[in-house]
């Protein structure tokens, strides 16, 4: 082989037409990704199922009927002069109690929430790391650079 038709060959190599100008991969940039609802019904499987989306529910519940309530009951006494006078420690009460409940069940809700989270995310990313692993090698490995394999991963993580 001449000196010119290596040449040729290596400006050449990678090439699979004009269009595409020696890159041997598609751009990540390029690619349009949709996710679907199997996607979301998954993720909430892995943090734990439905029953934890009925607690933050709940929990979300009894923080607004006590903020709701908190607040009426704040007006109507600022209203009332004569139990402004006589119920000092009714009114301390209740609204110590009502602000004890509320920022309990606000705890309980970011509690369940951050417990979904850590599930959901070490449950996906070991079954991303099996399917990675498990994957044939003259399909994947051979074909996808390490870099992107590396990308993806941590993209996913985000």
């Amino acid at each position: 082989m001449t000196l010119e038709e290596k040449l040729e060959r290596f400006e050449n190599f990678g090439k699979v037409s004009k269009k595409d100008d020696g890159k041997i991969i598609k751009d990540e940039n390029e690619e349009v990704i949709q996710v679907k609802y199997s996607t979301y019904q998954k993720l909430i499987e892995y943090a734990g199922g439905n029953k934890f989306l009925v607690y933050i529910n709940i929990a979300l519940m009894i923080t607004k009927i006590g903020e709701t309530y908190l607040t009426w009951y704040i007006g109507m006494w600022a209203t009332d002069q004569v139990a402004q006078l006589e119920n000092h420690n009714k009114f301390a009460l209740v609204v110590f109690g009502m602000a004890a409940l509320t920022s309990i069940a606000e705890f309980m809700r970011s509690k369940i929430v951050s417990i979904m989270i850590y599930k959901a995310g070490n449950k996906a990313h070991s079954e991303i790391i099996k399917s990675v692993l498990m994957a044939p090698i003259n399909s994947f490995f051979d074909v996808t650079p390490t870099g992107l394999i590396i990308n993806r991963f941590s993209k996913d993580l985000d």
